[in-house]
């Protein structure tokens, strides 16, 4: 697959932050699979640490110092590079890696710093709970739920719950539902030991335990998936008109729009099964099925699973998305309302990287350099005009 501007992005952070002494070991294993591709990989990276030392700093700098500094060099690269075509996009992606490491030294080595700003997110309402007999909560503090004979049935806090096993005895049977409000996250460990992460604005339907030959759950909103094998018992996602059977696999699933679906297949073997038509398309990693309602329609393409699991790292990542679809996927998380001032306004496309947890100013200021529009934040409302 040819690789986009942000797989060249992603390759000039590991180098950038090898340079600065701040890789981890996933990193590593990163960088090093990247050089063993090939021979001239690693002569541009030869040369490019040749140029560095030449006047390295002595200390080590932070991963935040170091991803500011590539967001910095990112606006201002992109800036020049807005109206290029795509052909040039790719190009100026490799002078982006090729300079990045010198830049972000001279910058840190004369104390350029940019302050993170505040996160603008919502993450006050928190994540409710309803239980099988209508019980409410909300999972802001520490909760226990045990059963009759003193087993534990669930625990959960702020950001995760966790049932007990489909052993427990529990109360009532049916399905319990979990609602990540916008601005949040939330990890939900069922009772077959899967583990489903939830973005923002979203719900999941499921049992408290698992009973019979089929594990179901139904989600509304988004969905990182992680499945325990079970044999003889099918795991089984339902979005929608969409079943999504899992054989043992990570997954992702994006059910937001009653018109779409996506699933994104990232190690191991799902089948997309559209109701009523009984066909199964079947998925290989890095494959995404994606569900149209209109035509009822399934389309299986090759994709880079990072462009739709980035939001589990803390990130949005735009290729060449419309405004009107990036402001959809922000106000999620921002918890925001968007008044565009102008059609051409919504039209305007974008491609970046963002940290979920950047002031919202700070988010839209990136886009601005970009997309050739203009924001006003006007409380909870951003107001959306094309550039003149």
């Amino acid at each position: 697959m040819k690789k986009d501007l942000f797989n060249t992005f992603k390759v000039a952070r590991l180098l950038a932050k090898d340079l600065a002494g701040c890789l981890d070991g996933e990193e590593r294993r990163m960088l090093d699979d990247w050089l063993a591709e090939e021979a001239s990989h690693r002569k541009f990276y030869a040369e490019m640490r040749m140029e560095a030392e030449q006047g390295m700093p002595a200390r080590r700098y932070s991963d935040a110092e170091v991803e500011r500094q590539l967001r910095l060099l990112y606006r201002r690269r992109e800036r020049r590079m807005r109206r290029l075509g795509s052909w040039w996009r790719y190009a100026a992606g490799v002078a982006l890696a090729a300079g990045v490491a010198g830049w972000i030294y001279w910058q840190m080595g004369n104390g350029v710093v940019e302050e993170a700003g505040m996160p603008v997110i919502d993450g006050q309402k928190g994540v409710t709970l309803v239980l099988a007999d209508g019980e409410q909560m909300v999972l802001s503090d520490t909760l226990t739920r045990r059963d009759a004979e003193g087993r534990v049935v669930f625990r959960a806090d702020g950001q995760s719950v966790a049932y007990g096993g489909d052993s427990v005895a529990v109360e009532v049977e049916g399905w319990n539902m979990l609602t990540v409000p916008k601005g949040m996250e939330f990890r939900a460990e069922l009772a077959d030991g899967s583990v489903v992460w939830l973005n923002a604005e979203s719900e999941l339907r499921y049992p408290a335990r698992f009973s019979g030959e089929r594990r179901e759950v139904q989600l509304k909103g988004e969905g990182y998936f992680d499945v325990a094998r079970k044999e003889g018992q099918a795991f089984v996602v339902r979005a929608g008109d969409v079943d999504v059977e899992v054989y043992g696999t990570e997954f992702n699933v994006e059910a937001y729009s009653e018109e779409q679906v996506r699933t994104v297949l990232v190690e191991g073997s799902v089948g997309v099964r559209v109701g009523g038509t009984g066909e199964e398309a079947r998925l290989s990693p890095n494959e995404m099925a994606e569900w149209n309602a209109g035509d009822g329609s399934v389309t299986v393409s090759e994709v880079d699973p990072y462009l739709y699991t980035a939001w589990r790292q803390g990130e949005f990542v735009f290729e060449e998305e419309t405004v009107e679809e990036m402001m959809e996927e922000l106000g999620r998380w921002y918890d925001m309302e968007v008044f565009y001032a102008s059609e051409r306004a919504k039209e305007m496309r974008f491609s970046g990287i963002v940290k979920r947890y950047e002031d919202l100013r700070d988010v839209l200021k990136l886009i601005e350099s970009v997309a050739i529009v203009r924001f006003e934040v006007k409380g909870n409302t951003v107001v959306v005009a094309a550039a003149d």
